[in-house]
C-alpha cells in the first residue's frame, strides 16, 4: 500500500469513527480530522467517500441540530450563528430552518416562563435583564418584545 491509501485510510477510519458517534458538518469534521494531523488531500478524498455513503449528510445534521437547539430553548437567531460557525451554506440553514414545526413566539414564552417564572417584570431593570437573556437566546427582539408585553 501506497502512503497516500495509508493517509486516505486513516483519515476515512478516523471520519467514520466520528461520525458513529454523532453526526458532524462537513467543515466540522473536516477541521476534526486535521486537528489530528492527517494530510489535507486524504481528508478531502475521505469526507467525499464518506458523503457518498451518506455516513456524512449535513441536510440530516441540520435538522438534528436544529432539533436538539429548540429542545434545549434556544431560538432561530442563535441557531442559524451556530450553524454559520459549523460552516453550514445558508441556503441550508434558510430551508430548514423554515421547514420546523416549531412556534418561535411560543418557544419564546415558555424560556421566559422556565427562567424567570409566569409574572411579567415589574421594574426596567427586571425587564432589561429579561431582554438580555432571550436576546442571548437566540429570539427576535420582535419575539422579545411580544412576550415581554403578554397580558
Amino acid at each position: 500500500m501506497s502512503d497516500d491509501e495509508v493517509a486516505y485510510k486513516a483519515a476515512y477510519n478516523a471520519g467514520l469513527a466520528a461520525l458513529s458517534r454523532r453526526d458532524y458538518a462537513k467543515v466540522e469534521l473536516q477541521r476534526k480530522l486535521a486537528a489530528k494531523g492527517l494530510a489535507a488531500e486524504a481528508i478531502t478524498n475521505a469526507l467525499e467517500k464518506l458523503q457518498e455513503q451518506h455516513y456524512l449528510d449535513e441536510s440530516r445534521f441540520v435538522e438534528n441540530f436544529i432539533q436538539t437547539r429548540c429542545n434545549q430553548g434556544y431560538g432561530p437567531q442563535r441557531i442559524r450563528q451556530e450553524l454559520r460557525h459549523r460552516g453550514i451554506d445558508e441556503d441550508l440553514i434558510t430551508t430548514a430552518l423554515e421547514q420546523q414545526t416549531v412556534d418561535w413566539w411560543q418557544q419564546a414564552h415558555q424560556v421566559r416562563e422556565k427562567r424567570f417564572g409566569q409574572q411579567l417584570p415589574e421594574s426596567m431593570k427586571q425587564r432589561a435583564k429579561q431582554m438580555r437573556f432571550l436576546s442571548y437566546r437566540g429570539f427576535s427582539s420582535e419575539q422579545i418584545r411580544a412576550v415581554l408585553s403578554e397580558d
